[in-house]
Protein backbone atom coordinates (compact mmCIF):
# COMPACT_ATOMS: atom_id res chain seq x y z
CA UNK A 1 0.00 0.00 0.00
CA UNK A 2 1.34 3.38 -0.98
CA UNK A 3 0.97 6.29 1.38
CA UNK A 4 -0.26 9.58 0.00
CA UNK A 5 1.26 12.77 1.34
CA UNK A 6 -0.88 15.84 1.36
CA UNK A 7 0.58 18.74 -0.62
CA UNK A 8 2.30 21.28 1.57
CA UNK A 9 0.42 24.57 1.64
CA UNK A 10 1.83 27.99 0.92
CA UNK A 11 1.78 29.14 4.56
CA UNK A 12 3.49 25.96 5.77
CA UNK A 13 6.25 26.42 3.16
CA UNK A 14 6.76 30.06 4.19
CA UNK A 15 6.89 29.12 7.87
CA UNK A 16 9.37 26.29 7.25
CA UNK A 17 11.52 28.47 5.00
CA UNK A 18 11.64 31.29 7.54
CA UNK A 19 12.63 28.85 10.29
CA UNK A 20 15.44 27.42 8.17
CA UNK A 21 16.61 30.92 7.23
CA UNK A 22 16.51 32.07 10.84
CA UNK A 23 18.47 28.97 11.87
CA UNK A 24 21.16 29.74 9.31
CA UNK A 25 21.21 33.37 10.46
CA UNK A 26 21.63 32.28 14.09
CA UNK A 27 24.46 29.91 13.15
CA UNK A 28 26.32 32.59 11.20
CA UNK A 29 25.54 35.14 13.92
CA UNK A 30 27.14 32.86 16.50
CA UNK A 31 30.31 32.85 14.40
CA UNK A 32 30.21 36.66 14.24
CA UNK A 33 29.86 36.82 18.04
CA UNK A 34 32.75 34.40 18.49
CA UNK A 35 34.98 36.48 16.22
CA UNK A 36 33.97 39.68 18.03
CA UNK A 37 34.80 38.10 21.38
CA UNK A 38 38.19 36.99 20.07
CA UNK A 39 38.87 40.46 18.66
CA UNK A 40 37.55 42.11 21.84
CA UNK A 41 35.13 44.77 20.66
CA UNK A 42 31.81 45.82 19.20
CA UNK A 43 33.26 45.65 15.71
CA UNK A 44 34.95 42.90 13.76
CA UNK A 45 37.66 43.33 11.21
CA UNK A 46 36.89 41.80 7.83
CA UNK A 47 39.68 42.06 5.27
CA UNK A 48 40.99 45.24 6.83
CA UNK A 49 37.59 46.92 7.22
CA UNK A 50 35.64 47.37 10.43
CA UNK A 51 32.07 46.04 10.53
CA UNK A 52 29.55 46.56 13.31
CA UNK A 53 28.68 43.36 15.16
CA UNK A 54 25.12 44.59 15.70
CA UNK A 55 24.78 45.38 11.99
CA UNK A 56 26.10 42.00 10.95
CA UNK A 57 23.83 40.18 13.41
CA UNK A 58 20.79 42.10 12.20
CA UNK A 59 21.71 41.43 8.57
CA UNK A 60 22.10 37.70 9.10
CA UNK A 61 19.03 37.25 11.34
CA UNK A 62 16.58 39.39 9.36
CA UNK A 63 18.10 38.57 5.98
CA UNK A 64 18.02 34.84 6.72
CA UNK A 65 14.43 34.91 7.93
CA UNK A 66 13.25 37.01 4.99
CA UNK A 67 15.15 34.96 2.41
CA UNK A 68 13.88 31.71 3.88
CA UNK A 69 10.27 32.90 3.85
CA UNK A 70 10.64 34.09 0.27
CA UNK A 71 12.19 30.80 -0.78
CA UNK A 72 9.40 28.86 0.88
CA UNK A 73 6.73 30.93 -0.82
CA UNK A 74 8.24 30.45 -4.27
CA UNK A 75 9.46 26.88 -3.81
CA UNK A 76 7.33 25.40 -6.66
CA UNK A 77 9.50 27.37 -9.12
CA UNK A 78 12.41 25.05 -8.23
CA UNK A 79 11.01 22.47 -10.67
CA UNK A 80 12.83 24.11 -13.60
CA UNK A 81 16.51 25.17 -13.85
CA UNK A 82 15.67 28.83 -14.65
CA UNK A 83 13.28 28.87 -11.70
CA UNK A 84 15.99 27.41 -9.47
CA UNK A 85 18.45 30.11 -10.56
CA UNK A 86 15.82 32.80 -9.88
CA UNK A 87 14.98 31.40 -6.42
CA UNK A 88 18.69 31.08 -5.59
CA UNK A 89 19.28 34.73 -6.46
CA UNK A 90 16.31 35.78 -4.33
CA UNK A 91 17.60 33.71 -1.42
CA UNK A 92 21.11 35.13 -1.60
CA UNK A 93 20.25 38.80 -2.31
CA UNK A 94 19.32 39.79 1.30
CA UNK A 95 22.53 38.24 2.63
CA UNK A 96 24.72 39.93 0.02
CA UNK A 97 23.05 43.29 0.58
CA UNK A 98 23.21 42.93 4.36
CA UNK A 99 26.89 42.09 4.46
CA UNK A 100 27.86 45.00 2.20
CA UNK A 101 25.52 47.36 4.10
CA UNK A 102 26.96 46.29 7.47
CA UNK A 103 30.48 46.92 6.20
CA UNK A 104 29.85 50.24 4.44
CA UNK A 105 26.81 51.82 6.11
CA UNK A 106 24.16 53.80 4.30
CA UNK A 107 26.25 56.94 3.89
CA UNK A 108 29.04 55.29 1.93
CA UNK A 109 26.82 53.36 -0.50
CA UNK A 110 27.73 53.93 -4.12
CA UNK A 111 27.99 52.37 -7.54
CA UNK A 112 30.77 49.96 -6.53
CA UNK A 113 28.71 48.52 -3.67
CA UNK A 114 25.72 48.07 -5.97
CA UNK A 115 27.88 46.23 -8.50
CA UNK A 116 29.36 44.00 -5.78
CA UNK A 117 25.90 43.06 -4.51
CA UNK A 118 24.62 42.40 -8.05
CA UNK A 119 27.56 40.22 -9.08
CA UNK A 120 27.61 38.23 -5.83
CA UNK A 121 23.84 37.76 -5.97
CA UNK A 122 23.93 36.44 -9.54
CA UNK A 123 26.95 34.15 -9.13
CA UNK A 124 26.20 32.77 -5.68
CA UNK A 125 22.44 32.67 -6.26
CA UNK A 126 22.66 30.71 -9.50
CA UNK A 127 25.07 28.21 -7.96
CA UNK A 128 23.05 27.76 -4.77
CA UNK A 129 19.71 27.54 -6.58
CA UNK A 130 20.92 24.88 -8.99
CA UNK A 131 22.73 23.09 -6.17
CA UNK A 132 19.55 22.90 -4.10
CA UNK A 133 17.51 21.76 -7.09
CA UNK A 134 19.95 19.08 -8.25
CA UNK A 135 21.22 18.04 -4.84
CA UNK A 136 24.76 18.81 -3.83
CA UNK A 137 27.09 15.90 -4.59
CA UNK A 138 30.28 15.93 -2.52
CA UNK A 139 31.77 12.81 -4.06
CA UNK A 140 31.79 11.21 -7.49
Amino acid sequence: MRSQRAPVGWFARVRLGSRIGLGLGVAIGALVLLVSLLQGGGTVQIRGQQASVAGLLAAYLFGGTFAGALGGALWPLMRSPPGAVFIGMLLVAPFCWGVVFARMGSGAWGTLETIVVAISTVTLGASIGLGIRNGVRWSR
